[in-house]
């Protein structure tokens, strides 16, 4: 139903060959993601490459933090888990509370294996305001497909074909702390193989903040659309109704 309603322009047979791609991908997705716990940094930059980490050179240089959005495609779980040994700065991977505590455990483990920080989303102005305060850049890495858990304050747009709220912390943290956002687009190379480039700059202190997720949720669609079967189709992106 998700595959349909999002690409109406495609035949059965094509939705058919998207949906079993997918579920190739998500069963590659789970050994990797259990990979994670011990894969080494070496052999994590070969399968994870980020292919213009030095666009943040020139932020570190200006003592400048940013905004990095991404998309529940490929392997975000690797992109975060890679983040730290790509860049100088200090990297906020957030993250929401699993159900499964055990699980939870593994997965928090795992985000910070190499430096990188995990930190809940429910934490993540605490983090982000100690660090400022100290005049430390750092980078906070937050994934914008996110289904919001209410709809109080949320950004409402066209998303595939279809009415989608969207959690608006990118937009509000970069107009708080005058950060730039960066969006960062992944796609699958073969199996167990991907590559990552930030693909647009967006100015915080010039766009207000519907602007400013409106060009971040552009950027998660056109991702989509270029490698569709890697998208996680299995979650409930679209549960709430605007009332």
């Amino acid at each position: 139903m998700n595959l349909k309603k999002s690409f109406p322009q495609k035949d059965e047979k094509e939705l058919l060959k998207i949906e079993k791609d997918f579920y190739k991908h998500l069963s590659d997705l789970f050994v990797e993601i259990i990979k994670g716990l011990s894969i080494s940094s070496n052999d994590i930059k070969k399968r994870m490459v980020y292919e213009n980490p030095e666009i943040f050179h020139d932020y570190l240089q200006r003592n400048q933090s940013c905004v990095v959005v991404l998309t529940h495609s490929c392997n975000w779980e690797w992109i975060a888990l890679a983040s730290q040994l790509y860049v100088s700065q200090t990297v906020f991977i957030t993250y929401k509370t699993l159900s499964n505590p055990n699980f939870d455990f593994l997965m928090y483990k795992m985000r910070g294996r190499f430096e990188g920080t995990p930190v809940h989303m429910n934490e993540t102005l605490r983090a982000i305001s100690k660090l400022n305060s100290q005049n430390e850049p750092f980078i906070v890495a937050l994934i914008g497909d996110q289904s919001p858990s209410n709809l109080n304050g949320v950004h409402w747009e066209q998303f595939l074909h279809q009415e989608t709220a969207f959690l608006n912390g990118p937009a509000k943290i970069a107009n708080k702390y005058h950060m730039p956002v960066l969006y960062l687009e992944q796609e699958k190379v073969k199996r167990g193989f991907y590559r990552a480039r930030f693909t647009e700059v967006i100015e915080a202190n010039t766009l207000e903040h519907t602007k400013i997720m409106s060009k971040c949720i552009r950027n998660m669609q056109k991702e989509i659309e270029k490698q569709p079967y890697t998208w996680l189709w299995s979650h409930k992106r679209w549960k709430h109704k605007r009332i």
